[in-house]
């Protein structure tokens, strides 16, 4: 009980574990994957991943473990590979498919083969990115999005549009974003980018007037 005579509030069940959280011999063994190599040394399976999949992959790996922490499955001191039997593969994925979308689903499977993979070079994990794969093929999105699609043309005039708005107001900092926004929807009409690519565009450097261009 606390002071104020209310029960406290029950820890929270982390649905993924940090790396930090994870067994000593998973911790060593990620260590290893993203380890670069030398001249000498080829060094890990995921040194060359990107730190997005590294992220990614991680957290879909700590997904795994905390789900065989609420089954009473996971024995600290067994290798990585042995946890994963397609038994119990199976049966993380038919809880994960209660409540997550398919491709939702699809993922947390791919990255789970992924980071098995980088972690037991030796171990034969090439039966969950298959699943994966398969996954992926017959996956349908939740939600139909199709009817709200616009077309280019439509999209590049409503930019357009508010850059125009803006332009006849006074510069303030509302009138400023109201351009920025045209600018970016109707950059990405005519020319679609990644979203990290266009949030690294920087006016002046990147982005240059050239007289009326």
């Amino acid at each position: 009980m606390s002071l104020r005579g209310k029960p406290p509030r029950p820890t929270p069940v982390r649905l993924c574990w940090p790396v930090e959280q994870w067994p000593a011999i998973d911790r060593e063994a990620w260590a290893q994957a993203l380890t670069p190599g030398d001249p000498f040394a080829p060094g890990g399976l995921g040194a060359g991943w990107s730190k997005k999949t590294r992220q990614q992959t991680a957290g879909g790996y700590g997904r795994w473990l905390a789900w065989l922490h609420s089954q009473n499955l996971l024995d600290p001191l067994v290798p990585p590979p042995e946890r994963a039997t397609r038994e119990r593969v199976s049966a993380y994925y038919r809880e994960l498919k209660e409540t997550r979308s398919p491709f939702s689903v699809q993922g947390r499977i791919q990255e789970l083969g992924d980071a098995l993979r980088v972690m037991t070079p030796g171990m034969k994990s090439a039966w969950i990115s298959r699943g994966a794969g398969r996954l992926r093929s017959r996956a349908r999105p939740v939600k139909d999005k199709r009817a709200r699609l616009q077309s280019p043309a439509r999209l590049a005039e409503l930019g357009l549009r508010l850059m125009d708005l803006a332009d006849r107001e006074v510069v303030t900092l509302e009138s400023a974003m109201d351009y920025r926004d045209g600018l970016t929807i109707a950059l990405l009409a005519y020319r679609p980018l990644r979203a990290r690519n266009l949030a690294m565009i920087a006016c002046g450097e990147h982005l240059v007037q050239r007289d009326e261009v």
